[in-house]
């Protein structure tokens, strides 16, 4: 990565170093990932709170006036959310 002096990055959590996903003098835009820390467990909870929302969603799909699904969707989003920040969370990206 080359940029007009110098930026320092910093993880967000810590952890192992998975991958370096980008080499010496790569390009890279703000966003891009640069690294990719071990995420198992986090890879882990959000493939099962995915698992989750996708079953409810299929029986509110199935049954739109299941009143129980409907409720439980709007939980099982928030989870998804959060795994899903957890998951990005072992990942550092470019800032700029």
């Amino acid at each position: 990565m080359r940029i007009d002096g110098t930026t320092e990055l910093a993880a967000r959590a810590s952890g192992t170093v998975e991958s370096v996903e980008v080499g010496p003098g790569a390009a890279v835009r703000a966003g891009d990932v640069l690294v990719q820390l071990s995420a198992a467990s986090e890879q882990a909870d959000w493939n099962r709170a995915r698992e989750e929302f996708e079953a409810r969603l299929a029986e509110r799909l199935r049954d739109p006036g299941d009143d129980a699904a409907r409720a439980g969707l709007g939980s099982l989003r928030a989870g998804l959310e959060t795994a899903w920040a957890r998951l990005d969370e072992r990942r550092v990206r470019a800032p700029h």
